[in-house]
């Protein structure tokens, strides 16, 4: 755990968490039961917890940022490699959660008549999975979350891309440095000012480029450079630039990305984050706890696959013998939150970990 930022496990599990409560309280019978018992607080999580998934897209923008080296020019050949790297890591362990989906649907058609609940798929629906292209055609997704995943294999790709296009730009390191924060910089400006305005294009990646290229700018205010940084000043002026988009049309889910950048680089430049972790590592009473975030930290995005097959199933077998039931309805939110701990740290265990051995190797 030496290595381990713990704090940003913190983040990651509280944010994992918030959106798999937010798919238990919007599908199925048993959030309509409990909206009779405890409205606020289901109405909330249908609201304000799909919200936390901002965190992750700016969380993504942070670590890939940190990664960034401008030492020499990337190689074509070496962004092809990185999103392969990158699909393999993401569309592996969906394609699993998405078999689990697939079977856990069938009873859920068989006993509830909802548009929530996947149809069987046929051959070309699967194909457009494996290849995330369900957004583009227009495809119903078979599990919940599954736009992120595309989204996400995208924002990596474009920023591949853009690295790509610095090195070919700049010729020394502080020349690509330079040109590659300006084409950051002016396509946050697009997304943050005129295409996240727009719903029409939310299964591109560049309406979500303003929330990625925050966790971008958090990492740069930290950089610890010998010289005053390009990095620094871009960090800023891009955060400056969200907050004057604002003001320009307020969007909770760009207040949000602002704020975790600020959280994410106030934690990294600080030092509160290495005391963090040092009384988490340091301190015999706090081990049991950091373990678990650990625990927490690495099954998040296996959480985030494989709850929604959980929900399906403990709906349809709500519906078919316990339905109306408010206990019922409350073991079954239950269980549902609680078996998908274990089912993730399964998928994280016999999927997830091999990938990342063999990406080593």
């Amino acid at each position: 755990m030496r290595d381990r930022l713990l704090w940003l496990d913190l983040i990651r599990a509280v944010s994992a968490q918030l959106i798999v409560l937010h798919h238990l309280a919007l599908y199925g019978p048993i959030p309509e039961r409990l909206l009779e018992l405890a409205p606020d607080a289901i109405a909330w999580l249908r609201e304000y917890a799909r919200i936390a998934v901002q965190v992750f897209l700016v969380m993504s923008g942070f670590l890939l940022a940190r990664s960034l080296r401008l030492d020499r020019a990337l190689a074509a050949s070496a962004v092809w490699a990185g999103i392969g790297r990158r699909y393999v890591r993401l569309f592996v362990p969906f394609a699993a959660a998405l078999g689990l989906a697939v079977l856990a649907a069938w009873p859920a058609r068989r006993w509830i008549s909802a548009d929530w609940v996947p149809a069987a798929p046929d051959g070309a629906v699967l194909l457009t999975h494996a290849l995330g292209l369900y957004d583009y055609l227009g495809i119903d997704a078979l599990t919940a979350g599954a736009w992120y995943v595309s989204i996400d294999l995208q924002l990596h790709a474009l920023m591949l891309l853009i690295v790509w296009a610095a090195g070919r730009i700049g010729r020394d390191p502080a020349g690509r440095w330079r040109a590659l924060v300006l084409i950051v910089a002016g396509l946050a400006a697009l997304s943050l000012w005129w295409l996240n305005r727009d719903s029409a294009w939310d299964v591109t990646p560049l309406y979500f480029f303003g929330s990625f290229t925050m966790g971008m700018a958090s990492a740069w205010l930290g950089a610890d450079d010998p010289e005053w940084s390009v990095r620094r000043l871009a960090g800023g002026a891009l955060i400056v630039l969200a907050l004057f988009a604002l003001l320009f049309d307020y969007r909770l889910r760009i207040a949000v990305s602002v704020s975790a950048a600020l959280v994410l680089g106030g934690l990294a430049s600080s030092g509160l984050g290495a005391r963090f972790d040092k009384v988490l590592t340091e301190a015999r009473l706090m081990r049991p706890f950091a373990r678990v975030l650990v625990f927490l930290g690495d099954t998040a995005y296996a959480l985030f696959l494989v709850h929604f097959p959980v929900c399906l199933l403990m709906n349809a077998l709500y519906h078919r013998f316990y339905a109306g039931s408010v206990v019922a309805a409350l073991a079954g939110f239950a269980l549902a939150w609680g078996l998908s701990l274990p089912l993730a740290a399964l998928l994280h265990r016999f999927v997830e970990i091999p990938l990342q051995r063999r990406s080593r190797g």
